[in-house]
């Protein structure tokens, strides 16, 4: 059995840094600006986020951020609408990504 020092100090050990990892993962959240969000999502549709370097699936009303990239694999649709002006975007299935920001533009 652990003596109360020895379990205070793993416990420390482990979730220091989680809470770091949360702490910091909820700052670059806010830091980042929305602009678009997914309001059709059928078949598989991919989001990957700045500085992360997998895709994964999304479902609608999901918000966008400048530096996502998106794709629609064959057979899927998504549709997104702009922030900035309500302007809605038809992503083609072709498996490509594409840059939310090169269709939306951050609000002013």
């Amino acid at each position: 059995m652990l003596k109360p020092f020895t379990l205070c100090l793993y416990l420390i050990s482990v979730l220091i840094p989680l809470l770091i990892n949360n702490i910091q993962t909820a700052v670059m959240a806010e830091n980042r600006l929305k602009i678009a969000e997914l309001i059709v999502a059928e078949g598989l549709v991919e989001r990957k986020q700045a500085g992360e370097s997998q895709y994964k699936t999304v479902q609608v009303t999901v918000d966008l951020f400048h530096g996502d990239l998106l794709r629609v694999r064959r057979g899927g649709r998504a549709i997104i609408r702009c922030t900035s002006n309500g302007t809605t975007w038809l992503i083609p299935d072709d498996n490509i990504p594409r840059g939310v920001a090169n269709t939306c533009t951050p609000p002013s």
